[in-house]
Formats: C-alpha cells, sequence, structure tokens
C-alpha cells in the first residue's frame, strides 16, 4: 500500500530526530488507546475522492511515477487532500516555452486538491486528509510513524504529491513528490517529464533532502 498524502504540514518530528530525542521517547509514555484502536479498519475510511474521473494525463503520470516511488508489493496508493507546496525550479531559456508552460501550470494551484477528482489507478487509490496525518504526527512521546504503521500496515509510508503542471499540449509534465517512508527514510523530488510515443519520459530531477 502507497500512503500519498499531498499535505502541507511539517515533515514528521521522527524524520529528524537526534539520539537524544530517541531517548527521551524510551521514557515517555502516552495514553495508546487514544490514538490506535486494534477493533477499527482505519483503511474502511479512507474514500477514493468524490470528484471528477481523473483526467487521463494525470493519471498516466501518476502510474509512472509510483513504481518507481514504492515497491509493487505495496498495493494501496493513498493521497490526501491538500497539494505539496510547488517549487522553485530552475528551466534553462533553452529548453522553450512549452516548459515554462508547464511550470506555470504547476504553480497554478488555486483551488486544487486531490479530493476533488476520483482516484482510479492500478492500485486501489484513497484519500488520506491532511489532518488525520497531523493528528498521528502530534501525538506525544514521538510516537508517530508507530501509530501511523500500526494503523496503516499495508504501507510502507506516504508521498506528498504538488499538482501536476502540463504544457498546453501535454507533452510536458512538472510534478514534485515528496515520500517518507518511517523514521529515517524518506526524499524528495521534482520531476520534469516529456510524453514521447504516449510513454513518459524523465527528462530532469533534483533530490532536494534525503534521510
Amino acid at each position: 500500500m502507497i500512503v500519498v498524502s499531498c499535505s502541507t504540514h511539517q515533515k514528521p518530528n521522527s524524520l529528524n530526530q537526534s539520539s537524544e530525542n530517541q531517548s527521551t521517547r524510551s521514557e515517555c509514555s502516552y495514553n495508546e488507546q487514544a490514538y490506535y484502536d486494534g477493533n477499527v479498519d482505519y483503511y474502511s475510511s479512507l474514500d477514493s475522492g468524490t470528484g471528477d474521473t481523473l483526467p487521463r494525463t494525470v493519471k498516466s503520470v501518476l502510474e509512472f511515477l509510483y513504481p518507481m516511488q514504492v515497491e509493487n508489493k505495496v498495493p494501496i496508493v493513498l493521497i490526501a487532500d491538500m497539494p505539496d507546496w510547488p517549487h522553485d525550479i530552475h528551466l534553462d531559456s533553452s529548453m522553450g516555452k512549452k516548459y515554462i508552460d508547464a511550470y506555470s501550470d504547476y504553480l497554478n494551484t488555486k483551488g486544487f486538491k486531490w479530493s476533488n477528482y476520483k482516484i482510479s489507478l492500478s492500485r486501489d487509490a484513497r484519500i488520506i486528509h491532511e489532518e488525520t496525518v497531523d493528528s498521528i504526527f502530534s501525538a506525544p512521546c514521538q510516537k508517530g510513524w508507530d501509530i501511523f504503521m500500526r494503523r496503516y500496515n499495508k504501507s510502507m509510508g506516504y508521498c506528498n504529491v504538488s499538482k501536476i503542471g502540463f504544457s498546453n499540449d501535454s507533452v510536458i509534465a512538472i510534478v514534485s513528490l515528496e515520500c517518507s517512508y518511517g523514521e529515517l527514510g524518506g526524499g524528495e523530488k521534482v520531476f520534469i517529464l516529456k510524453n514521447e510515443y504516449d510513454k513518459w519520459k524523465i527528462i530532469r530531477k533534483s533530490m532536494d533532502w534525503v534521510s
């Protein structure tokens, strides 16, 4: 299961925790039942969005990117209701107008939410809301990932996905993807893609952080 979040919350505090914080966590106690109930199917409360059908071009980019980020044995994709903030991207003037148009579309996030679409991918796709992710990682004792993995034990983590920007002819696409896989795993990449013969290929990618 992929958990794809598009929230704007800060990275889980556990990603950058120090050995001192780990020691503090081991000495801490919290009310586990307030965050996890073994009788609850947490996946059942997640839907696939209630809006329009996912545009073909958007679907094709998501299907292209996910196998590179998440193992095939993970069967479900969870996408949250708010996009990751777009990132500044350096585009060479020689790259041409199509790249500029795609970047402008990538930056135009007004009114965009993944839940505005009905997400249908080759893997089961669900929406996980920003407030759900925030509430998990606000748990005391830095227990966020413990709680997350117990609730969504078929998942290896989650990804924040930006709005996908396209050129006017949908040949060029720009998207940022921030994935977190646990306490010390994750990274963020920005992709510039080009569609040739109905298949996407990576023109450029940059990594903002990795742990």
